[in-house]
């Protein structure tokens, strides 16, 4: 009886430490595949790949969007033609029918995203083939190519970055997708002022026709892989709170690229049209290098705060745009530090903007393409009020923006009160993400966009 009471406390003995040893393997396996990000301060354990994967997609179509829609190589034919203002509203047009088609057939083209998403960038392969070389050939009029490449870019374009960051937001934690945008913002710049000095005219355009295809590839090895886990889902007047926080983000980015020297779509920027191009390239890593600090102080760091106190700090910084923008004109001289810094926190407002859309798909009960949609048609409202004020006076458009700044000072001042009444202080804790919803059928989407 003794031995077998003493076999059986062995037995135990050596399930415990059995047991022991699996939990302590199972820990070493999760330290080894954690990778810590050293400037951040976070560990990305799997999603790493995920995250460099999502970076060079947004790099890619971020180069892509910035060589053709403000560079001179594809520009310089088209600037001084007859329909040269009417491609820039053509291209607003697409992108006001994309947004619709978001908002009104969200459930349709949830279920397609990701075929949505790779055709997109096929037929931008082909656009920007006929945008670069339609202006050198006789055979054709190229002015109805042009503004059926200028429609087909302001549908494509929004659509494939909306793909992207509805995936960057299903795919990685908040603090590693307001990373990715942050590195892909000011990469992309980088690059961007890179290729533009480095490439002439025709190997500029023959890259830029590839870039839609390396980033779909991109895209779609991401799409595969499982969802992150995120908290629980919101509802009630919270909704309506993150939504006007969505419009009023949105309403920061159009006034940063008004009043800095990127402008709308298809404005030559002067950093690209310039003899000088190694300040030009100077001052942008300067920029991009404030995007990476300010995105860091007053996004990433801040991301667990409460809702209500969550963007005060980056709508601050977006307004300090107009200002470092105005004072020039005091000394009746342009200062370059300013110009600088201005363009520094245009592309931060970039970062804002989507981070303001991801943290929402993440955290609400609202399909995402709709919350993208809706971005997408305020922001293309915002630029057909800007075109139109083209044709008055200079002072009535500073007064403009000037009203636009004092409603994003309303809006960081009032939405701890407002937001802080309907939805509290706390995230709420994370649970496991499930694949069961997809993007067609409501707020969460599936863990491969596809049907």
């Amino acid at each position: 009886m003794r031995k077998r009471e003493a076999s059986r406390a062995d037995m135990a003995k050596a399930g415990e430490g059995t047991a022991r040893e699996s939990r302590r393997q199972r820990i070493l396996d999760e330290r080894n595949r954690r990778v810590r990000i050293p400037t951040l301060g976070a560990a990305i354990d799997e999603s790493v790949g995920t995250a460099i994967l999502m970076v060079v997609a947004l790099v890619v179509i971020g180069v892509w969007v910035n060589l053709v829609g403000h560079s001179p190589i594809f520009l310089d034919s088209i600037i001084d033609s007859s329909y040269y203002d009417m491609g820039r509203n053509v291209y607003l047009l697409g992108r006001v029918c994309v947004a619709l088609a978001m908002v009104a057939l969200y459930r349709v083209l949830g279920r397609y995203l990701a075929e949505a998403c790779a055709l997109a960038c096929c037929v931008l392969c082909v656009v920007t083939c006929l945008h670069g070389f339609g202006a050198h050939q006789t055979l054709i009029d190229s002015v109805p190519v042009e503004l059926l490449c200028q429609f087909l870019m302001g549908m494509c374009y929004p659509l494939i970055v909306a793909t992207f960051h509805i995936t960057i937001a299903t795919k990685l934690r908040i603090e590693a997708a307001v990373a990715v945008i942050a590195v892909a913002q000011a990469v992309e710049q980088v690059a961007s002022n890179s290729l533009n000095a480095l490439f002439t005219s025709g190997s500029a355009v023959i890259l830029c026709i590839a870039f839609p295809l390396v980033a779909c590839a991109a895209f779609l090895r991401v799409n595969r892989r499982p969802d992150a886990a995120h908290p629980e889902r919101a509802t009630g007047r919270i909704v309506g709170c993150a939504v006007a926080l969505i419009l009023a983000s949105q309403m920061a980015l159009a006034m940063a690229s008004a009043v800095s020297t990127v402008g709308f779509w298809s404005n030559v920027r002067p950093d690209y049209y310039t003899e000088d191009s190694v300040q030009a390239l100077a001052q942008t890593v300067i920029a991009a290098m404030l995007v990476l600090a300010l995105s860091y102080l007053t996004l990433y760091r801040r991301m667990r705060d409460a809702l209500s106190v969550r963007y005060q700090l980056p709508f601050l910084v977006v307004i300090a745009a107009f200002f470092c923008a105005s004072v020039p004109s005091f000394f009746g001289e342009s200062m370059v530090a300013l110009d600088t810094v201005t363009l520094a926190i245009e592309f931060f407002a970039h970062v804002f903007a989507w981070t303001v859309i991801v943290s929402a798909i993440q955290r609400l009960d609202v399909p995402p393409l709709m919350l993208v949609g809706a971005a997408n048609l305020f922001h293309a409202g915002i630029r057909f009020a800007a075109e139109s004020l083209e044709g008055i006076s200079a002072a009535s458009a500073s007064a403009t923006i000037a009203i636009m700044c004092y409603g994003l000072i309303v809006v960081a001042a009032l939405s701890a009160p407002v937001i802080g009444g309907a939805y509290g202080s706390g995230e709420g804790p994370p649970r496991p993400a499930t694949c069961s919803a997809s993007c067609s059928g409501g707020a969460r989407p599936s863990a491969r966009i596809t049907a």
